[in-house]
């Protein structure tokens, strides 16, 4: 006769909810171009030579990497639903 000894271990696990400022596109319109890709610049006060300029923050692409999940899509919220889960060993 074999004995076989199994266990049973639960532990918490924090799990990962989309992120709401992005919805989970990891990706969010510049905070400084608002979308637009472009910035006017003017050398001199008083706008007399306007210039286009690409944004220096999303480099054109009027998108940045969301800063909630850092590009990531989820978080981890600080508090929020924990499951339990078994581990069989």
């Amino acid at each position: 006769m074999i004995a076989v000894r199994t266990g049973v271990k639960q532990r918490k696990m924090k799990v990962a909810v989309m992120c709401r400022p992005c919805k989970g596109t990891k990706m969010q319109h510049c905070s400084v171009c608002q979308g637009k890709h472009f910035l006017e610049w003017s050398p001199f006060q008083g706008g007399v030579a306007d210039m286009l300029v690409l944004c220096p923050l999303c480099g054109g692409y009027g998108e940045q990497k969301c800063f909630n999940c850092m590009g990531e899509g989820v978080v981890v919220p600080v508090r929020g639903p924990e499951w339990f889960v078994k581990e069989y060993r």
